[in-house]
């Protein structure tokens, strides 16, 4: 035995050596190929990096061969990856990908050949990848929706799709699970981690307002990819019910503990719509938030007291620079500025730039005055005496601004008044920073994700004790803490000015005990983990 023992050790010091040495030598090539990559032709550029993906997943295939399984699966993954890296690169040497929505026919090619890698050589690792690329696809497709149609929701479609994949890693888990293929517990373990960080996302107040920022919109064609999404969730999940039934590999009540998830996260989106018209930011309105003539001739809203002006279909502030053609520069009647029309651009006529005495005294209009240098004779210079800019609004600026900001995430009362301004999606703020009244629904919906966010966590644990995986219980163990910590933290950024000693030393307490609490609760779990187990 304590010869085979050595030999086996022999054998995997060789391996490693010789997986090293491997790994320079390619880096060497990969050097020479990086420092001449701009000699070589295109269709070489496609052949080399075709050459090194293959490479390394044959390499793989022929070491697990071998009963070097752990080297030979490394390489399998260096493959995948490098299957991803090939294609883009193929893209780019041709000038394939043209904005975001060719991006996202790339990562489709991407995800689903390493799914197609995974499959046909067994790699758990693999599917990972896929399944993480698909994730990266589902984000670039909805940005690259947003980008064509730019009024529509992101956010919302954005939310449904990622609970519909959440359904799709479920169905594929139970179907794997049916056959007894190895994927079904990446497939389950992927989906309890997936889902749950997927509730934990919306368990953050002042992200619930940005879902759906102009209610449940959304482009045509979102709504489209949205409906053959839901058509695949649909056929994976019921297949997948279907055939882990039939074959005895799952509980009824586990699917309905899981859908009753999926539910309760559908409502708290379908519902973030009624939030999201009340909450938002009260603003003072500025020039560029009048869009006809007759609403910006007769406002003040001009940073500076002057007014707004009409130029070129468009609402600007009342100043030189806000003037396009040379024929308004040179005529503009604008109070205590005078413009001047250079270099194709219209500009303010410095106070410094007159010389002379007599041209100083008559621009007065720019408060233009003459600053003597001597006591005596006239020897100075122009300047501009600034105390004369100081202007007053109607309103004053600092109260226009005061009125409106006090009147975020109050929707109604922000627009019956005149000089404000309303931008919703998000938590509005008040003057100074600070968060101003929150309605009620904003907060009962927040107390709705995060008691599902608990649900789920006890959930998986009683999930992972009933199936004896010590993997599932640390991970809702992990999330558990993870929801206490990120709690605390909040509490303290919104109260912190209360008492940062207090605060810590409550804090402190509250971890150290905290801390004991979880490490007994997960020995306990464990314990019944491995009872289950031995059963």
């Amino acid at each position: 035995m304590k010869e085979e023992s050595t030999v086996e050790r022999s054998s995997s010091l060789g391996s490693t050596i010789a997986t090293i040495g491997s790994i320079l030598i390619a880096v060497g090539f990969a050097w020479l190929i990086a420092d001449n990559w701009n000699v070589f032709p295109d269709i070489l550029k496609v052949l080399i990096l075709l050459l090194i993906t293959a490479s390394a997943l044959i390499g793989g295939v022929l070491f697990r061969t071998h009963d070097y399984y752990k080297i030979g699966s490394s390489l399998i993954v260096l493959g995948s990856l490098l299957f991803t890296l090939t294609i883009f690169l193929i893209a780019q040497i041709y000038n394939l990908s043209t904005g975001l929505q060719g991006n996202a026919w790339l990562i489709l090619i991407c995800w689903i050949g390493v799914a197609l890698i995974a499959y046909s050589l067994d790699s758990s690792s693999s599917l990972i990848i896929a399944m993480s690329e698909f994730l990266i696809w589902i984000m670039l497709q909805h940005i690259a929706f947003a980008e064509t149609s730019r009024n529509s929701s992101i956010f919302g479609p954005m939310a449904l799709s990622y609970l519909l994949v959440g359904v799709i890693f479920y169905g594929l888990s139970l179907l794997h699970k049916s056959q007894n293929h190895k994927f079904h517990k990446v497939y389950m373990w992927w989906t309890l981690f997936y889902i749950t960080i997927y509730t934990f996302i919306f368990t953050f107040l002042r992200l619930i307002p940005s879902i759906w920022p102009s209610g449940i919109t959304m482009s045509s064609s979102a709504l489209i990819f949205l409906i053959v999404l839901f058509i695949f969730a649909l056929i994976s999940f019921l297949s997948g019910v279907i055939a882990s039934l039939s074959s005895g590999k799952t509980t009824i009540k586990e699917i309905i503990v899981f859908m009753g998830t999926i539910v309760l996260l559908l409502i708290m989106i379908l519902s973030s719509s009624i939030v999201s018209s009340q909450v938002g930011t009260c603003y003072a309105k500025n020039c560029y938030d009048f869009d006809t003539k007759a609403s910006c001739l007769v406002s003040n809203a001009g940073y500076d007291g002057r007014g707004c002006l009409w130029e070129q279909n468009q609402c600007a502030e009342k100043n030189c620079y806000s003037l396009k053609s040379e024929s308004t520069c040179t005529s503009a009647q604008i109070e205590d500025q005078i413009c001047k029309w250079q270099n194709n651009f219209c500009t303010t006529v410095s106070c410094n730039s007159f010389s002379t005495k007599d041209e100083c005294l008559l621009n007065s209009k720019a408060n233009c005055f003459w600053q003597l240098t001597s006591q005596n004779g006239d020897l100075g210079y122009c300047d501009q005496n600034y105390s004369r800019n100081i202007r007053v609004e109607t309103p004053n600026s600092d109260e226009k601004y005061q009125t409106c900001s006090k009147l975020s995430n109050q929707r109604n009362s922000c627009l019956s008044k005149d000089i404000c301004g309303w931008r919703g999606g998000e938590l509005g703020y008040g003057y100074y920073g600070q968060t101003t009244s929150i309605p009620f629904s904003l907060w009962a919906l927040w107390i709705f994700s995060n008691i599902i966010f608990i649900i789920l966590i006890l959930a998986i644990i009683a999930y992972g004790t009933m199936n004896g995986s010590q993997k599932i219980v640390n991970l809702g163990i992990l999330f558990f803490t993870i929801d206490l910590i990120s709690r605390y933290i909040g509490f303290w950024i919104d109260y912190y000015r209360s008492s940062i000693a207090i605060l810590s030393i409550i804090g402190g307490i509250l971890l150290i005990v905290g801390g004991w609490l979880i490490e007994k609760w997960r020995k306990n779990l464990i314990e019944k983990v491995h009872q289950n187990e031995n059963r």
